[in-house]
């Protein structure tokens, strides 16, 4: 039987204060994805928009930001095709 009205647990997550450059920048640029041909497929992050991104935050690019930036894209694409892997399988 379902129950109306129920909802899955709420689950906490808290973010280390290191990783609030990393964490500000990545939300803020969620909608700078290139894209592939017809089927609009992600293929990875416009680097330049988001060097201009942590720059309008007045936050530095470095390389740690950088590559904590790619690691969440990483994460992001893997779930993208599977997700389009799913969706093909039907």
């Amino acid at each position: 039987m379902l129950l109306a009205g129920l909802r899955a647990p709420q689950r906490q997550v808290t973010l280390w204060a290191s990783n609030l450059p990393a964490w500000t920048l990545w939300i803020r640029v969620q909608t700078q994805w290139r894209r592939a041909g017809m089927t609009g497929a992600i293929t990875g992050l416009d680097y330049v928009a988001v060097a201009r991104v942590a720059d309008v935050l007045g936050t530095p690019l470095t390389q740690d930001l950088l590559e904590d930036i790619a690691a969440c894209e990483a994460v992001a694409l893997d779930i993208a095709r599977r997700r389009e892997d799913e969706a093909r399988r039907g």
